[in-house]
């Protein structure tokens, strides 16, 4: 019988089949990693229960302690993450970001600092991305703390975003203001729908929004904003609108707040009709101050005159040109009831006008001091004359539009109903008789009457030529007592005068009983003789000469003339010398008289026929250091054979300080490199 084992023995025996079995004989354990210093206590502890054969509880414990490093691990790439974007080495932070990104997926803190780190470059629309990655990847109810926060910094960042490319949040209004005065009109109305700010600085903005001027094709753009800024406009110029764009604009003002709209300006717009313009105009009948209708289309309706006149009362400028349109009674829509006496500025073109309908404009009209009206006959003068004894300033049958030219010489106030320091009569007056039907002495009274005050005047003789000498017997003899008289133009400062050669005579008085006149110009005259040219430098006022559109002249009367001007030296007034348009070719002996004026300041030469060894020997002239000439301006235009030598010696003119060169075929960069060399002259091309 075998021996019966105690339990000490069992126990031996089955530990020691339990170390056969599981290998547990005592041996170093190879972590393959080595952790750093933070971590041994951790490391020791799993590989001493290892080691004792405790494996369930060394499986535990690397569990726990693996969970808290990797906790760790991932504060620790955020801290890193932040200090790198703190000491801008925001390269390495995304580095960081990205690794915390993949290894927790599914945890904010990747997100959240990678969105942080864009928004210190201003990279706003990048982190708004990536909170909205890190919004989508965190989708349990678990994780409705961490979406909220990536979405309030979401919302931050596209804040961010927008004050970022809105200037006006960073910069004081004043400046927001000024900047907007540069800007054109249709950008500022683009502007208006960026947002409600820019909205709101461009209509509380009053200044760009005063002068409204709307095109064709950039209505569309403007109209849009000016509901918002209507408050502001204080004059409205409508230019080539359709009658559909005209309607509209009619429309917004009906719906508009244009309290402060005194001018309105429509130049070459079409209309159906006049309805909704009328209806417009007693919208602003109140504050209206200033109404212009200019249009050269035949198929435009006549302007109602009357209905206009009548709607609004405090006009003081009222201007309409339709030249293609014959001005009849239905179309005057009725005369006001009532005077308008604020008017004082009054311009009417047609083709035709009746004499009948214009006297009673006029007479409606009793204040008016500039009066502008075209196509009438001249016997329309004994009108003006009776119902305007004071007029200021009177532009009759103006075919060149020299009314305007020439009104703008006189001071603002002196169109007022203030006139009373003024001495009554015509101070600026055009009257072209170049077209009149009916012979009559209103001209000829009109000229005397106000030959004291006249300090302007643009005339246009009738065109007598010497083959119809006996049927304009008449014409030539009505000027007679203009000079029987012994009357004088003691203030005529200004004379532009177009002539034929049997008016010679006449225009020779008038300028020998012009003390005063510094002005002159020679318009669209057929002939020019030796009288002409003998009598103008006997005017010691004489400052600017000009010769325009001159069929024909005697040229040694202008070297005469020239040399005249030459021989008085210190007391020569010459200043400024124009000839343009002439159909003769200009000699060499008239630019060396003309260069002999050495103080001469201006020349203008425009469309002239100069051979180019004269012009460059005139050049030659006025560079002559010997001599040197006081030409501080020259402008030369359409003129064919002036060439690069020419401006060589043009450049070489030491009081030269302004050049004008266009329409010059023959000149090249080198004739250009000429005039640069000079510092002093400021070369204007086209």
């Amino acid at each position: 019988m075998s021996k019966r084992r105690n339990s000490t023995d069992c126990v031996h025996g089955q530990n020691k089949r339990q170390a056969t079995n599981s290998d547990t004989t005592p041996r170093h354990f190879e972590g393959f990693y080595t952790p750093n210093d933070t971590s041994i206590e951790a490391f020791s502890s799993c590989v001493q229960q290892i080691e004792n054969r405790d494996f369930h509880n060394a499986i535990e414990s690397a569990t726990v302690n693996f969970t808290n490093m990797f906790t760790n691990a991932i504060a620790l790439l955020n801290f890193r993450a932040a200090a790198y974007g703190s000491t801008i080495q925001i390269d390495k932070g995304f580095e960081d970001a990205q690794k915390l990104m993949v290894y927790a997926p599914t945890l904010a803190v990747g997100y959240l600092r990678a969105g942080s780190l864009y928004s210190l470059r201003s990279q706003y629309k990048a982190a708004m991305t990536v909170y909205r990655q890190g919004i989508d990847a965190l989708s349990g109810e678990q994780f409705e703390a961490e979406r909220a926060m990536m979405q309030d910094k979401y919302d931050a960042a596209s804040a961010k975003l927008d004050q970022r490319s809105d200037f006006t949040t960073r910069i004081p209004c004043d400046l927001i203001y000024h900047i907007m005065e540069y800007l054109p009109q249709e950008t500022l109305a683009q502007g208006s729908s960026v947002s409600r700010t820019w909205r709101n600085y461009i209509a509380a903005n009053r200044k760009p929004w005063m002068n409204v001027c709307l095109l064709g094709n950039e209505i569309r753009q403007v109209a849009a904003a000016l509901p918002h800024v209507s408050h502001h406009v204080q004059i409205m110029s409508l230019l080539q609108l359709s009658s559909d764009q005209s309607d509209q604009v009619f429309l917004n003002i009906m719906d508009g707040d244009y309290t402060k709209l005194d001018t309105l300006r429509l130049y070459h717009c079409h209309f159906k009709d006049h309805f909704r313009t009328m209806i417009a105009l007693s919208q602003v009948r109140n504050t209206l101050k200033e109404l212009q209708f200019v249009t050269l289309a035949p198929t435009v309706p006549v302007l109602p005159l009357g209905v206009v006149l009548s709607t609004c009362k405090n006009l003081t400028k009222l201007v309409c040109h339709q030249h293609q349109i014959v001005f009849k009674a239905e179309a005057l829509g009725g005369i006001p009831s009532m005077p308008v006496n604020k008017l004082v500025d009054l311009q009417l073109h047609f083709n035709m006008m009746g004499i009948t309908l214009l006297e009673k404009i006029l007479h409606c009209c009793p204040n008016v001091h500039h009066l502008d009206v075209n196509y009438c006959d001249t016997s329309i003068i004994n009108i003006i004359r009776t119902a305007y004894p004071s007029l200021y300033s009177l532009a009759i049958n103006d075919s060149k539009d020299a009314a305007y030219g020439i009104a703008q010489k006189a001071p603002s106030t002196q169109l007022s109903n203030d006139k009373d320091d003024q001495p009554s009569g015509v101070h600026y007056l055009v009257l072209n008789l170049n077209s009149e039907r009916t012979v009559n002495d209103g001209p000829v009274h009109l000229l005397s009457d106000n030959a004291s005050t006249l300090e302007a005047l643009d005339f246009t003789f009738p065109k007598v030529s010497g083959a119809a000498v006996q049927g304009h017997e008449t014409i030539l003899a009505r000027w007679d007592p203009l000079f029987a008289n012994n009357i004088s133009f003691g203030n005529l400062r200004s004379l532009t005068i177009s002539f034929g050669p049997l008016l010679t005579g006449t225009v020779t008085a008038i300028l020998l009983r012009s003390p005063v006149l510094e002005t002159l110009e020679f318009n669209s005259c057929s002939f020019l003789d030796i009288t002409i040219f003998q009598t103008v430098p006997q005017l010691e006022c004489i400052e600017e000469l000009a010769i325009c559109d001159v069929s024909g002249l005697i040229e040694d009367g202008m070297i005469s003339m020239f040399r005249a001007f030459a021989q008085k030296e210190d007391m020569c007034s010459l200043q400024l010398v124009k000839l343009a348009d002439n159909n003769w070719e200009i000699n060499q002996a008239i630019l060396e008289s003309l260069a002999s004026v050495r103080l001469l300041e201006t020349i203008y030469l425009d469309s002239l026929v100069i051979h180019p060894t004269i012009f460059e020997a005139f050049a030659r002239a006025l560079a002559d250091d010997q001599d040197p000439s006081c030409i501080q301006t020259m402008s030369l235009y359409n003129i064919d054979d002036i060439g690069d030598e020419a401006l060589r010696y043009i450049s070489k003119i030491q009081s030269l300080r302004d050049l004008c060169l266009m329409g010059l075929p023959n000149i090249t960069d080198g004739g250009l490199k000429y005039i640069r060399s000079n510092k002093s002259i400021d070369l204007e091309l086209p």
